[in-house]
């Protein structure tokens, strides 16, 4: 499919890729993390902060573009990393995540040693470094590995890091991940400012389906492409709202399907067949008939039952701490 576009085409499907929307939600968390990152800078004042919010909300996103923002650059004696991001790994242990971080700030041997080894060289070059900010992107990792004590000793490993080197820290991910901070009360309350980064909503909140319809007028509008999609047609917007569920990230994922069918197919614009075709193609592919949204059968509803994209997953994070601590009562 790709292999016949032109060079004009490639270059408006990479430029609109990165384009980043800056939607209300997105911007305070970005403006609440730039000012945690000058003002320990500039003061040694410290402020964390837990970023929660759904799939494709732009949490990865916000890490990334404030880690662009100060990049990694080189001195005679050493190089320095003002901001180190980390995602951390599936099933997520003390040591994992130990050694993620050694490899995103350069350590030669990442995984030698013990966790507390790799915890003690992993302080010094945070320091030799100069590292400012601490982002921990997908968080919810510590929590699937299940087992409420290694979540707890997660937990107080971060606690320990963030006393040791004493810069903001910055951790996101999915709701689910603050059961991280359930297992330690110091921790906490070093992160009691949470920043939502959530879906958006037209049918409760008339300021938030504001900021939908501009979300959506301003990527058409980025697409450098014809479009047949009214901004002002209620229909069309809700039929896009309800593909994506309201998320960024399934939104531009959607446009930009919907900009490599129109090429692809030699069509003139951008309209609901293609962004059904789309639809199909990126974030449902059971997703015909009366279950795409493009479809004149579709009825308008999330698609959050169980087997569609938007269903709620559901996790026993409380019962795994009570049923820790009942057995910690019969011992």
């Amino acid at each position: 499919m790709l292999e016949h576009l032109t060079t004009t085409q490639r270059d408006a499907l990479t430029a609109f890729k990165r384009h980043t929307i800056m939607f209300p939600l997105f911007n305070n968390a970005y403006g609440d993390i730039k000012t945690a990152f000058t003002l320990s800078r500039e003061t040694g004042i410290v402020q964390n902060y837990l970023v929660l919010g759904q799939s494709g909300c732009g949490k990865s996103t916000l890490c990334k573009m404030i880690c662009s923002e100060q990049p990694r650059f080189e001195e005679p004696e050493r190089t320095v990393v003002p901001v180190l991001y980390v995602r951390v790994p599936p099933l997520a242990t003390v040591s994992s995540l130990a050694e993620a971080l050694l490899v995103k700030i350069g350590d030669p041997v990442p995984y030698k040693g013990n966790h507390n080894e790799k915890t003690g060289r992993l302080i010094q070059l945070i320091k030799k470094c100069g590292v400012q900010m601490i982002i921990i992107d997908e968080l919810q990792h510590v929590h699937d590995r299940g087992q409420y004590p290694t979540i707890a000793k997660v937990a107080d490993w971060i606690k320990n890091l963030e006393e040791a080197v004493s810069i903001p820290f910055i951790m996101a991910g999915l709701p689910r991940a603050e059961i991280l901070l359930d297992a330690n009360d110091q921790l906490r309350r070093r992160f009691s400012a949470a920043l939502s980064l959530d879906r958006m909503v037209i049918d409760e909140d008339d300021v938030q389906a504001a900021a939908f319809v501009g979300v959506v007028a301003e990527l058409l509008s980025a697409m450098r492409i014809r479009s047949k999609i009214d901004i002002n047609d209620i229909s069309a917007i809700e039929r896009i709202y309800y593909a994506t569920d309201g998320r960024i990230g399934y939104l531009v994922s959607l446009l930009l399907r919907a900009m490599i069918v129109t090429y692809s197919t030699d069509r003139s614009a951008i309209d609901l067949e293609v962004l059904g075709q789309a639809f199909t193609s990126v974030i449902w592919r059971n997703g015909v008939d009366a279950l795409n949204p493009f479809s004149p059968k579709f009825s308008a509803r999330r698609l959050s039952k169980k087997g569609e994209p938007f269903a709620e997953v559901f996790h026993t994070v409380r019962r795994l701490r009570s049923s820790h601590r009942s057995e910690e009562a019969v011992l």
